[in-house]
This record gives C-alpha cells, sequence and structure tokens, in this order.
C-alpha cells in the first residue's frame, strides 16, 4: 500500500454530528403557540365569547414580554389577568374571589391590579397620551 493512501485512511475519521439548532424564531412561535393555548383554557372556563377572544389574542400579540407586566407572576396568571380586563372592559363586575381559575392561577386583587395598570401604561405610551406636566 502506497504510504500516502496509509495516511489518508489514518486521518479518515468520523466527524461529530453536530447538535440540530432550531431558528430563533421557532422557540418563539411554539411559546406564543403555548400562551395561546393557555388563554383558550382560561377563556373556555370564563366562557367568554368571539370578540372577547379576539380581543386576548389581540394583548397577547401586541404585547411582546408579558412577564414585563408582572416580574414576579407566572405567565398562566398573566393571562388570566387579561382575560378579566376584558371581561371587565365589557361592563361586567367581576369578583376573582367567587372564580375557581384566578384561585388556580394565584391571581390577586392586588396582583390584577398590577397587570391592568401596565397594560394601560403600555397603550397610552403607544397613543402618545403622555401624563401632562403641571406648571407650577
Amino acid at each position: 500500500m502506497h504510504p500516502i493512501t496509509k495516511k489518508l485512511r489514518d486521518y479518515k475519521t468520523k466527524v461529530k454530528e453536530e447538535p440540530v439548532q432550531f431558528p430563533d424564531n421557532t422557540m418563539k412561535v411554539w411559546r406564543f403557540k403555548q400562551k395561546l393555548f393557555c388563554a383558550d383554557i382560561v377563556m373556555s372556563r370564563l366562557k367568554m365569547v368571539g370578540t372577547q377572544k379576539n380581543r386576548v389574542y389581540f394583548i397577547l400579540r401586541d404585547i411582546p414580554d408579558l412577564k414585563g407586566l408582572c416580574g414576579n407572576c407566572k405567565i398562566e396568571t398573566i393571562i388570566t389577568a387579561i382575560c378579566f380586563f376584558v371581561r371587565c372592559c365589557d361592563g361586567e363586575r367581576l369578583h376573582l374571589d367567587k372564580y375557581k381559575v384566578a384561585n388556580e392561577n394565584e391571581l390577586t386583587n392586588i396582583r390584577y391590579a398590577m397587570i391592568v395598570t401596565k397594560i394601560s401604561k403600555h397603550y397610552m405610551l403607544k397613543l402618545k397620551m403622555f401624563p401632562l406636566r403641571y406648571i407650577e
């Protein structure tokens, strides 16, 4: 056997396969679908109708970082608060204590108030409704 052929055979080794890497948007899409799935469960338990569902989906699409609404809350808690917010916008009076889904997702009145305030702030900034400065 020729020495060059022998060397080539010796250096011929299997290359380790690199781990499969998904594009960044694939995981983002998966996470967003998980949020929609969670929202669907909460909305079905609250018996929300088509227009209300569309509003919840709009808010979930429009606010990119849900953890910015409540840093210590779980995503399920935030989504539950968004669903209650949409129902309250239609003029319904809701008491969180009476709903089992609110208790299961650890949604309290304080957390709900904080999340709704930050949602309102998000839309005020988006619509450029800055608070006026008072002249002293």
